[in-house]
């Protein structure tokens, strides 16, 4: 995820920031940083949409947490930590049983219960300020973390509405999909084998935790459950983008109560050796990741699929239109910049702005080129591209097209047609 992904790049590269100023302003007393984290957290519509979304489910949390503080009757239990892990997966797992152990649940009765529990935290956040206020004034709030909403909604209302609302009012998107990326195992062994040796700690962490620790890590939870129960686009894998955060929140708690045990124990003999074997199995699948591409003999884009982009960016203007087929991977787009007249499904449809007429065109210029002069002109295609997706993805007349159109670059398998003013 570190180099290819738009969420790692650009989504997390402000929202690790984000935590960290919220942090200070709200738990180390840096109350004068809550209007430059919620510049910073206003810009995240346009640049990643989960990564808003986490940090939105990670303020309300955490103001939930303060106003909670005010409450007459507070909960006085010992072990907090302990009670949210036992309700979580106790929970989960009884929400498995009644999917009936499907993976990827898609069940309606799935959203009906997590926008009901979303209520409930609502009207109990509703309680929590009306008693916060009624001991300790609304100065405080609003100075804080009223000027912190205010400066978000001005900054990111627009964006919301000008992107995010209209591509999600589209079929697919935000969707109920219980255990979306399970594919049979009970819940609790799911995660504890995708966690990894982290997972030894994360028990004992929760148990464990003080308040303090308890209110910061909560809003994990509340972005594991939401996430567990929703999925905010088509493709489902995008929800990974909120677990990660999740698994950020969940490292850092198992990393401070590693080192709290490291630092009692470490006089003892052979702790060292197996604290190393420790931290050594946390990184092995990313090592494992690393070991694969190094020794990997995939091939991206073959010589001549290099040798037709060259051509393209030396010979057709900027603005060129090139007409190819829609796959993910296409070398006129990725490697010269130029346009193309559709792009693939994978990338339009989870931004709502997959045209199905586009699509038909398309096949018709590829397939029936003399009928689709007016096609060529609407779209202003200056070059046709046929290679071995095209010829895979459309019943082709080579040879019409050799008649139509001079034959501008050949390579292996990839002829270029250049289409002159019809």
């Amino acid at each position: 995820m570190l180099l290819p992904q738009r969420a790692t790049l650009f989504g997390y590269a402000l929202l690790f920031p984000c935590l960290w100023l919220l942090w200070r302003a709200v738990y180390a007393g840096e109350k004068d940083l809550f209007p430059f984290t919620a510049l910073l957290v206003g810009t995240l519509p346009m640049i990643h949409t989960h990564s808003f979304l986490a940090m939105a489910m990670i303020s309300a949390s955490w103001l939930l947490m303060q106003l909670c503080s005010s409450l007459p009757h507070k909960i006085s239990a010992k072990r907090p930590g302990l009670i949210l892990c036992l309700f979580f997966f106790t929970s989960m797992s009884i929400l498995q049983l009644f999917s009936h152990g499907e993976s990827g649940s898609d069940s309606p009765v799935f959203m009906k219960v997590c926008l009901s529990v979303l209520v409930l935290l609502f009207l109990f956040g509703i309680t929590a300020l009306c008693s916060y206020i009624k001991q300790n004034g609304c100065k405080e709030l609003l100075f804080t973390w009223g000027i912190y909403l205010v400066i978000i909604l001005l900054l990111a209302l627009p964006q919301l509405f000008t992107w995010t609302f209209s591509q999600a009012s589209g079929s697919g998107f935000t969707t109920s999909h219980f255990n979306w990326s399970n594919q049979g195992d009970p819940y609790l062994w799911f995660y504890i084998k995708n966690f990894g040796v982290i997972f030894l700690l994360l028990i004992p962490a929760l148990i464990y935790c003080s308040r303090k620790t308890f209110a910061i890590i909560c809003p994990a939870f509340l972005i594991w459950f939401v996430m567990e129960l929703i999925s905010f686009s088509p493709n489902t894998y995008d929800n990974n983008k909120l677990l990660y955060v999740v698994y950020l929140f969940l490292c850092c708690l198992c990393a401070d109560y590693g080192y709290r045990i490291y630092q009692k124990t470490k006089s003892l003999p052979g702790v060292r050796f197996w604290t190393a074997c420790f931290l050594l199995l946390s990184c092995v699948s990313a090592l494992l990741t690393i070991g694969r591409e190094m020794v990997s003999d995939y091939t991206l884009y073959a010589n001549n699929h290099v040798a037709a982009a060259l051509y393209i960016e030396q010979s057709a203007p900027a603005d060129a239109v090139i007409l190819t087929n829609d796959r993910h991977v296409n070398e006129i787009t990725s490697l010269t910049g130029r346009n193309i007249v559709s792009g693939s499904p994978l990338l339009l449809s989870t931004h709502g702005i997959y045209d199905e007429q586009k699509v038909k065109d398309v096949k018709s210029m590829f397939e029936d080129p003399a009928a689709s002069t007016v096609l060529f002109e609407k779209y202003d295609v200056d070059y046709i591209m046929i290679s071995s997706w095209e010829r895979g993805s459309f019943t082709l007349d080579e040879n019409l097209f050799d008649q139509m159109f001079p034959c501008v670059f050949t390579s292996g398998d990839i002829r270029i047609y250049q289409i002159h003013q019809l």
